[in-house]
């Protein structure tokens, strides 16, 4: 990346939501939305008979969950295509089409329908009645450049952040605000307070291209508060325009490059809004994110924030993305303290790193799911010994719960 906003980069307080950060709004986990799949069986028949083949197949004790059926479906059809490209098969005139990838296109499709339909409705107050005390006491610190990394396809953030003026700033609906002495609850930030980065035009969003300048051109504002969101996985509200899509096979994975526009869409435009592609990566566990600037900025910007910042809270995550676990890891390796005087260099947008042992990225975790403990399972386990400090916060994530969430921020950042 040549051109980088180091405001953005080295933002001392960072977000980073999971499945369980929404579920406080209705929008179900991974094992969740497994659940209601099965309750309400896709269309056409044959792709939710081969989802529920696919689950016994899995077995286990463990509850089986729409990342774990994934990656099942990928592997079956790996199996598939192997078994068409046998000389037995190609003999005996059996094609790849009819083996596998009609079936599994049907079941791609239908799923990403009912990911669209489950994640694409956000009900305004409610998403504000969450994160809007949060955001103004993170205001009220003085700190002006807010990072939120995310792996939710649903658009909490953004509505959010457009609606808080425009819709939302009432007494009606706000949570947990300092009180005067009439007992009236105040707003701890002014009306204005806050603003969205998030790749597309704020002026013209119905006609919006994904251009990377939002971030990279991004200069603090004194007296605003933004909200940079990076979208990792993608978004029910983004699609693909004129799509060019090539494929390289390595081992056992498919890797992708996509090229073309990535236009934005009002959320409930559904899936292939006007014959496009929604761009939104399925939920493997394995997590080989097709390569694009949408994608490849995001995840630039996670390593370089994980890498500068004080506090990273991880709200609802299952740390369970390879991927996302790898830049934790690989940022907290080079971690370091900024070079001064002749010692400084520069290699294209990244500073030579000096390690420095005292200085540990902090993570706060805040609802994890499924288990408080599994990160530090994974480093404890890896071999580097990853300077990492896991901070767990004992309670779910929810309207009620974010004055302690915020007392412990405000804590560890005071550290």
């Amino acid at each position: 990346m040549s051109d980088y906003s180091e405001e953005i980069g080295r933002a001392p307080l960072i977000f980073f939501l999971g499945a369980g950060a929404s579920l406080a709004l209705g929008k179900p986990t991974t094992v969740g939305f497994w659940k209601q799949l099965k309750d309400n069986p896709l269309s056409p028949k044959e792709a939710h008979e081969l989802l529920l083949q696919l689950e016994k197949d899995v077995g286990g004790a463990k509850p089986i969950d729409i990342e774990v059926i994934l990656d099942s479906l990928q592997d079956w059809e790996l199996e598939a295509d192997k078994l068409a490209q046998h000389p037995v098969s190609k003999k005996l005139g059996v094609i790849q089409e009819g083996l596998s990838d009609n079936l599994a296109r049907q079941t791609h499709q239908a799923i990403l329908s009912r990911v669209i339909d489950t994640y694409s409705k956000v009900n305004h107050n409610d998403a504000y009645s969450l994160w809007g005390p949060i955001f103004e006491e993170i205001w009220a610190l003085n700190i002006r450049t807010l990072p939120i990394f995310t792996t939710n396809y649903d658009t909490v953030i953004e509505q959010t952040v457009l609606f808080s003026d425009d819709i939302l700033r009432s007494d009606k609906v706000a949570a947990k605000y300092e009180a005067s002495d009439s007992k009236e609850y105040q707003h701890l930030a002014p009306e204005g307070y806050l603003t969205l980065r998030d790749g597309f035009s704020l002026a013209h969003r119905e006609f919006a291209r994904w251009d990377h300048w939002d971030f990279h051109g991004y200069h603090e504002d004194k007296v605003k508060l933004a909200v940079t969101l990076f979208k990792l996985h993608g978004s029910v509200t983004w699609s693909f325009i004129d799509l060019e899509e090539r494929e390289e096979r390595i081992g056992d994975r498919l890797y992708r490059r996509l090229e073309g526009e990535v236009g934005l869409v009002p959320p409930e435009a559904g899936r292939n809004p006007l014959g496009r592609t929604t761009a939104i990566h399925y939920p493997y566990l394995s997590k080989s994110v097709p390569n694009h600037d949408i994608y490849d900025v995001a995840y630039n910007y996670f390593l370089s924030c994980l890498m500068f910042c004080k506090l990273c809270v991880a709200v609802g995550s299952s740390f369970r993305d390879e991927k996302v676990v790898e830049a934790i890891i690989k940022s907290a390796l080079m971690k370091t303290v900024e070079p001064t005087g002749k010692k400084r260099r520069k290699q294209g947008w990244k500073e030579t790193p000096i390690r420095h042992e005292g200085n540990k990225l902090k993570i706060l975790t805040v609802a994890p799911e499924p288990d408080h403990f599994i990160l530090q399972k994974m480093l404890k386990a890896h071999p580097k010994n990853p300077p990492i400090e896991v901070i767990p916060f004992e309670g779910k994530f929810d309207k009620d719960t974010t004055p302690a969430v915020m007392d412990s921020i405000k804590q560890l950042l005071a550290e």
